[in-house]
């Protein structure tokens, strides 16, 4: 019997959670850096793409960028189950992590504006 958290719906689930994740990603580096500069921007990639193509389309752009690799995952997902389901624990896991600490930062700029 094969584990549990190898599991179809687990892959589902956790692929779920990563694209929300990214939806979040999006939104909270939109407030962060729309209320800032694309200096805030700790990612060079992301940083240069906004640069480049402003903060809407550069972040558009850095996402679509994810469809082949998800694509890949559910590709490969029957062949290497365990991987695949590591490598997307671990991405939500700092996924998670830069989401929150984007909001955390974007509550402190609305704080110091409230208090100028």
């Amino acid at each position: 019997m094969k584990a549990l958290i190898f599991s179809l719906p687990i892959f589902l689930l956790l692929l779920f959670v990563f694209i929300a994740l990214n939806i979040l990603d999006v939104h909270s580096t939109f407030l962060v850096v729309s209320n800032t500069s694309t200096r805030s921007e700790r990612n060079p990639v992301a940083r240069f793409l906004l640069r480049k193509l402003g903060v809407k389309r550069g972040l558009v752009t850095l996402k679509l960028l994810l469809i082949p690799i998800l694509a890949l995952m559910v590709w490969y997902y029957p062949q290497a189950r365990k991987e695949i389901v590591g490598v997307l624990l671990l991405s939500n896991f700092l996924y998670l992590l830069v989401v929150a600490n984007n909001y955390r930062i974007h509550r402190r700029i609305q704080r110091r504006r409230r208090l100028v």
